[in-house]
Order: C-alpha cells, then structure tokens, then sequence
C-alpha cells in the first residue's frame, strides 16, 4: 500500500473519530466519501484494485449521491475484470522470475469478495444509515 493510501487512511480515521464525537453532518459524510473516494483512487493505482472496490462502495455509502462515485466504481469493476481477464491467461507462475504474475493472480483471487463482505457488512449498514439522517 502506497503512502498516499495511508496518508489518507490516516485522514479517513481522523474525521471518523470528529464523527463519532460530534454527531454526523452533511459536510462530514461528504468529506469522509471524498476521502474514501481519493484512497480507492490511490490504492487502484498500486494495483489494490480489490481494496480499492471496497473503498469506493465506502465512499457511494457516504454519499449515494454523487455520480463521480458511481463512475468510478465501474471503472474499477472493469479494471478488475481485466485483472482477472489477464489472470485466467497465466499458465504457471513462478515468483522468482515472475513476481507481477503472482502479484496478478493473487489480485484476480480477492476479485470482488472484499467489496461484497463490506457491502453486506454491519459497518455498511450503519454508515447508510448516517447518510440518511444527513441528506
């Protein structure tokens, strides 16, 4: 994971807590999804495409509303069918020679998992949750 995705995880948490403390508001849900939104961007570009999805639908969970959000999970869900596209065509994998190929794989192997466990997750339904209250 790339230091910006810390970074802003980092970012991600420290708006979560102000959350917890002070209650919701419109501009807080907004900020977090921008933030979820940025990380998902960030992770996609490091080749987390996995994590990413799960990123992105945090983001559409904070704020439904925004079409950016929407567009950008289906390029990653593209991105990740490619992934798993390319993945299929590997034969045989050996790290020594080949680490991408095994970075690849594994990649193709989290697919789209991650983002179904948090869809259906208790966390998923409570942010949902706070972002009707705001809107």
């Amino acid at each position: 994971m790339g230091t910006e995705a810390s970074r802003l995880q980092s970012a991600i948490r420290a708006l979560e807590r102000i959350v917890e403390r002070d209650g919701p508001s419109r501009f807080s849900m907004a900020s977090l999804a921008r933030l979820h939104a940025l990380r998902a961007i960030a992770l996609a570009g490091s080749g987390a495409c996995s994590e990413a999805l799960v990123e992105i639908a945090m983001a559409i969970d904070h704020d439904a509303r925004d079409e950016q959000f929407q567009r950008t999970q289906r390029q990653l869900s593209y991105q990740m069918e490619a992934i798993r596209q390319e993945a299929a065509a590997i034969r045989h994998v050996d790290p020594r020679f080949n680490p991408e190929d095994l970075m690849l794989v594994c990649e193709a192997r989290r697919g789209f998992e991650p983002m179904k466990l948090y869809q259906s997750s208790k966390r998923a339904v409570q942010t949902r949750a706070l972002a009707r209250l705001v809107n």
